[in-house]
């Protein structure tokens, strides 16, 4: 789908499971992706995707599963429900956005399995366009599985995000693993000045074997933010050199030091790190 902006789009794909033939959505070829959405850069859109009891794949290269871009002064919600999506090829992310100024988004993952094998093939890749300051992005992931075997495959890459940012990001009950090199598990980037973002990360397993690949990687916030990060119950098994479990970043360009008149609160309990 291309569009000019001012476009308004809903899917909802109820008990489209697996049969002899794979997934109940799939494509094959190279340069395949199943969903292509793109109204930028004038945006002004509005999208809705709700997946349920159903299973989606791609066996190409280059072959995303999602790939949304937004514009500026748009809104999108993504709803998944005991949902498996696999990507086999090289340069196939299973969900791939780009956001502009003034967007809402929304990403909801319950009780569902993502797997990804090819090189360069992340989960959730969440890019930044140009300018993405009066944004916010909210995150909910609960009790699923995330799984990438190829090198450069992040499981979850949040880009940074502008100033005036509200970002939200909370998950519970996963597990998260990567194989290749470069893969790390969570990366949560930067927001800006006159900033909120939350964290809340609980009872989690993060592992990642090859080399360059954090487990949990956090931003920091700018100047009169507001940053809090919960972290508790959680399993952190990094095996690659150069590969770190925990790092959360805080406040103005790295470290917890001041920064204005910023907050900050961190709370990290019950995490084991090896």
């Amino acid at each position: 789908f291309r569009g000019n902006g001012g476009s308004t789009m809903t899917v909802s794909v109820v008990d489209a499971g697996s049969n002899a033939f794979g997934a109940g959505l799939r494509t094959y070829g190279d340069d395949s992706r199943l969903f292509d959405i793109d109204t930028s850069p004038s945006g002004t859109s509005s999208f809705s995707f709700s997946f349920e009891n159903s299973s989606f794949s791609t066996a190409g290269n280059r072959s995303e599963l999602l790939s949304l871009n937004t514009g500026a002064n748009s809104d999108a919600t993504l709803a998944f429900d005991n949902a498996q999506l696999m990507t086999l090829g090289v340069d196939s992310t299973l969900l791939e956005l780009t956001t502009g100024s003034t967007n809402v988004i929304n990403i909801v993952i319950v009780d569902s399995i993502f797997n990804t094998t090819g090189n360069h093939s992340g989960i959730i890749i969440s890019q930044a366009g140009a300018n993405t300051a009066d944004s916010s992005d909210t995150f909910f992931i609960g009790d699923s599985q995330f799984v990438t075997t190829g090198d450069d495959s992040g499981i979850i890459v949040i880009d940074d995000g502008g100033d005036v940012f509200v970002r939200s990001f909370t998950m519970d009950g996963s597990f998260l693993t990567t194989t290749g090199d470069r893969s790390p598990g969570i990366v949560i980037g930067d927001v800006g000045t006159t900033s909120i973002m939350s964290t809340t990360i609980t009872d989690t397993q993060i592992s990642t074997l090859g080399d360059d690949s954090s487990a949990l990687s956090h931003g920091a916030t700018k100047s009169n933010s507001v940053i809090s990060g919960t972290f508790q119950d959680l399993d952190l098994t990094t095996v690659g050199d150069r590969s770190e479990g925990l790092r959360f970043d805080g406040l103005d360009d790295r470290g917890l030091g001041t920064s204005g008149s910023s907050i900050a609160s961190v709370i990290v309990e019950r995490v084991d790190v090896e």
